[in-house]
């Protein structure tokens, strides 16, 4: 039988996507499928008996438990002063690159420095800064005159502050990169009409360059969002734990524990595909935007 010329052109066009399906499959979709039977059983790594089918157990048992509460409630309060800041404070910063300063390539390369370091890296640089004793920002705040903070890293009351600061040290130049490329494809011409219609800088902002970057900011929150519930490296590396009276217990940081505590497999798996559909009810805005425009 002989193939149409379309029909060979299908095929090639499929067998072209079919390595990157192929690895979509085996690195996403099988460790999902994976991880929701493993939910449903009782393994434990430090148990010799056969895993039993247990069905929704571990998901009742985690969200009874206070620790997951603990952990869900420090995430969303981390989420909301963490993506805040990096955004606000990008926006501002791409703003401020985006008026075509001098050196501005030598400035955006000192922007992204901290991204170019480990998440690890950064949370040990950190724990150095803010050492009680010795610690550069405790001297500052001394040289200036204002009270030191005896314990930066072991007094509950400032332990979000402490993440805050140190994940929008390490994640605006991101926000900044992509807004600032956002900035850079808006037309001239919307911009120098304005003025000469008599705009000031302020409505400009209000009405010409803000609504331009509103997909873009969305986009931009969504992953910010979706990934500070999966932080982890910060936090171990200042302070080893769920932080003082577990102030930093965040999910990801739950989800290690549990793993690292009790091996406890199908606990551990219950807690993972859990954050998977906190993730994904986080992703719907984003995908019902797209279909709107």
């Amino acid at each position: 039988m002989q193939i149409s010329y379309r029909t060979k052109n299908n095929i090639c066009k499929y067998m072209f996507i079919l390595p990157a399906l192929l690895i979509l499959l085996f690195s996403v979709v099988y460790p999902w499928i994976w991880s929701f039977c493993t939910s449903m059983t009782n393994w434990r790594l430090t148990s010799a008996s056969v895993p039993e089918f247990i069905g929704l157990k571990n998901y009742i048992d985690v969200l009874k438990d206070d620790k997951f509460l603990l952990s869900l409630r420090n995430s969303i309060i981390f989420m909301l002063l963490s993506v805040m800041a990096q955004v606000v404070l990008g926006l501002a910063i791409a703003l401020l690159l985006n008026r075509r300063l001098f050196a501005r390539r030598i400035l955006m390369i000192g922007i992204l420095l901290p991204y170019m370091l480990t998440p690890t890296m950064v949370g040990l640089v950190w724990k150095m800064l803010l050492h009680s004793n010795w610690g550069i920002v405790n001297y500052y705040l001394r040289t200036i005159g204002l009270n030191t903070i005896p314990d930066w890293l072991g007094d509950p009351s400032f332990t979000m502050l402490t993440l805050t600061v140190v994940a929008t040290w390490l994640h605006t130049p991101w926000v900044t990169l992509m807004i600032f490329a956002g900035l850079q494809s808006i037309s001239d011409e919307y911009i120098e009409a304005a003025k000469v219609d008599g705009a000031s800088s302020v409505q400009i902002f209000w009405r010409i360059t803000l609504p331009m970057l509103s997909k873009l900011l969305v986009i931009v929150i969504l992953f910010r969002v979706v990934f500070s519930f999966r932080e982890f490296d910060i936090i171990y590396s200042l302070f080893n734990s769920g932080g003082p009276g577990n102030s930093a217990m965040l999910l990801g940081v739950y989800l290690y524990q549990i793993f690292s505590g009790s091996w406890d497999i199908g606990r551990a798996s219950a807690v993972s595909f859990i954050m998977l559909v906190i993730t994904i009810i986080l992703s719907i805005p984003v995908v019902l935007r797209k279909k709107e425009g």
